[in-house]
């Protein structure tokens, strides 16, 4: 059996079409780098009182526990990491 002009660009046709669905199915299935490990940073939250005089308090919320957060202070004081108010808190005190 000889094949036309017609009918090869038809086979061609046929084939690159099935190529292309294939791709952009698997393209969509299969799971994203950002997906898999999504980065979650840690966040600061502002705390405010309710008298108009207090300054706000700031809270650092980390959602994955083996996160390294590096705390500065200002010079003598050293952060503390302790208690307050029954949550987890770090705190720079004077030494």
């Amino acid at each position: 059996m000889k094949l036309n002009a017609r009918s090869t660009f038809r086979v061609i046709l046929l084939v690159s079409a099935f190529v292309l669905v294939v791709s952009v199915t698997v393209l969509f299935q299969s799971p994203i780098s950002a997906q898999v490990s999504r980065q979650i940073i840690p966040r600061i939250e502002t705390i405010r009182g309710n008298q108009p005089n207090v300054p706000p308090s700031y809270r650092l919320v980390i959602s994955r526990p083996q996160d390294i957060v590096f705390v500065s202070c200002p010079s003598n004081y050293a952060p503390k990491l302790g208690y307050l108010r029954n949550v987890e808190a770090i705190q720079c005190e004077r030494f």
